[in-house]
């Protein structure tokens, strides 16, 4: 079949036989109206037929141009082509496609963006564009911006704030700062599929450790973000605000960028553990994080005097296990510093927890002397369910590890 017959079927929307015939086809015919890749972009044909045809061509059809000089690319993006079209385009042509402008001095990009409406992932689209072509340069052309045509389109604000990128930032910031727009409006699917995705281990942690405009990782943001008003020291306050990121979401972040992320600090001094323990984190949660910060992390002080157990102690009605978790940090930490240490209020975590109507148990867990060996810890469970009527609670199991650890100890002393 002859070139130009190809694009009649095209331009007719008879798809049948363009399949049945673009193999055997001049395919790299073109007249005013461009190649039947144009036209196929343009009459949105079905998606195999238009694979079909880069994969016959290849850059050299891709990058052609009708007499307006646009791509296919350009009629791609204009009339809501889907999202592996898009990227099959952009693989193919790469950063001259995508910088490639039309007679009327518009990119890809501006046609998406006036084009919006007909692109159920334009976000994707977006930002796939903007990786793999000049970002600085498409989001500031000349005339209306991307930022502006979809403005009065009524884009989502996540599309307005990818197009908001500086032209201090970086392009390779795009991803990370997505990662933690993802974090802060919650999106955790798109989290999770990111965090499991096939880019590189490096390529993940960079992202992962990468600090916004506030200072906070994405970590840190899965748990809180900072109120717009001050301290009276002057630094921005920490408002707490629980995210509700599942923990296999923190888990993987954690299993990614190590210690280094975990110690990270925040809000001037405050640790993803301070944060944890003022949100309520699970069990789980804050052993995950102690496992990997040690004794530094539950050690850590913000600058008005505050430890984890402090904050703990401050939101103890948003916790369960609570004797749990306080057993924990006064396992990993300096007990007796623990329990001594005073805020800047001269309040003890005994104290705070007592204010805030804690049950007699995490009482007396918090009102060990330093003289208590931090090991005796776990022989008052089991005592201390009973001192409560919580007979029930007081499983064999743990009565048998109050009895091996006393054994432990006659042996100790009676050798």
């Amino acid at each position: 079949m002859k070139g130009f017959e190809l694009i009649r079927l095209c331009s007719d929307e008879r798809w049948p036989e363009v399949r049945k015939y673009v193999s055997s086809a001049n395919i790299m015919y073109r007249n005013e109206d461009g190649t039947c890749l144009h036209l196929s972009c343009y009459r949105c044909a079905p998606d195999d037929i238009i694979k079909a045809m880069i994969i016959i061509g290849g850059k050299e059809l891709v990058v052609m141009m009708d007499d307006d000089d646009r791509t296919a690319l350009n009629y791609a993006c204009g009339n809501g082509a889907s999202y592996n079209i898009i990227k099959m385009l952009i693989e193919v042509g790469g950063k001259d496609l995508v910088m490639a402008k039309d007679s009327s001095g518009h990119t890809a990009l501006l046609h998406l963006c006036w084009f919006i409406e007909k692109h159920n992932d334009a976000y994707d689209k977006i930002k796939l564009i903007l990786q793999v072509g000049d970002a600085n340069l498409l989001l500031s052309t000349n005339g209306n911006t991307p930022l502006e045509i979809v403005s009065v389109k009524g884009a989502s604000k996540k599309i307005k704030k990818l197009l908001t990128v500086q032209s201090t930032t970086p392009i390779a910031d795009i991803m990370k700062v997505d990662l933690i727009e993802l974090c802060i409006d919650k999106e955790w699917p798109e989290v999770r599929k990111y965090l499991s995705c096939d880019a590189a281990e490096e390529e993940k942690k960079s992202n992962i450790m990468y600090r916004d405009d506030c200072g906070y990782t994405c970590l840190q943001t899965s748990f809180a973000h900072r109120a717009p008003d001050d301290n009276e020291d002057g630094t921005c306050s920490f408002q707490a605000c629980g995210r509700g990121a599942p923990d296999d979401i923190i888990k993987t972040m954690i299993d990614i960028g190590g210690k280094e992320l975990v110690m990270k600090i925040y809000n001037g001094d405050w640790t993803v553990l301070h944060a944890a323990c003022i949100v309520g984190a699970s069990y789980n949660i804050i052993r995950m994080l102690i496992e990997v910060g040690g004794k530094d992390l539950v050690m850590a002080m913000s600058k008005r005097g505050n430890t984890a157990l402090h904050c703990l102690c401050w939101y103890i009605e948003r916790h369960t296990k609570v004797a749990e978790k306080i057993k924990l940090i006064l396992q990993v930490g300096d007990a007796s510093l623990l329990l001594a240490a005073k805020n800047h209020a001269g309040e003890t975590p005994l104290e705070i927890a007592t204010e805030q109507g804690a049950s007699k148990k995490i009482k007396r867990r918090l009102t060990l002397q330093s003289t208590t060996p931090i090991a005796d810890i776990m022989k008052l469970d089991p005592i201390e369910l009973c001192d409560d009527n919580q007979y029930r609670r007081a499983s064999s199991e743990e009565l048998e590890s109050s009895e091996e650890l006393e054994r432990r100890r006659i042996v100790q002393v009676n050798p």
